[in-house]
């Protein structure tokens, strides 16, 4: 799961670099995982994972969301937390 961390943070970083991210929510399949993120705001790219151990991500996100006044937050919502 590091890993997969690590490659999600590199290509995002390499995005924020010259081009803009769609807002909005998605998901991804990488090795076999089914992952869901969500994209707002504007500005540098800010990734934020919820916390894994347990708690639904809604709550922790919506605290966030002064932030995406001055930065383009991906939420990533790590996997038996709220969403399939």
């Amino acid at each position: 799961m590091k890993r997969t961390l690590l490659l999600i943070v590199l290509f995002i970083l390499m995005l924020s670099h010259g081009l803009a991210l769609d807002s909005g929510e998605f998901t991804a399949e990488i090795n076999g995982l089914r992952l869901w993120y969500k994209i707002s705001g504007s500005g540098p790219v800010c990734l934020m994972p919820n916390p894994a151990w347990g708690p639904s991500s809604e709550p922790y996100f919506m605290t966030l969301k002064e932030l995406e006044k001055t930065m383009t937050m991906v939420c990533l919502e790590c996997r038996g937390t709220g969403r399939p």
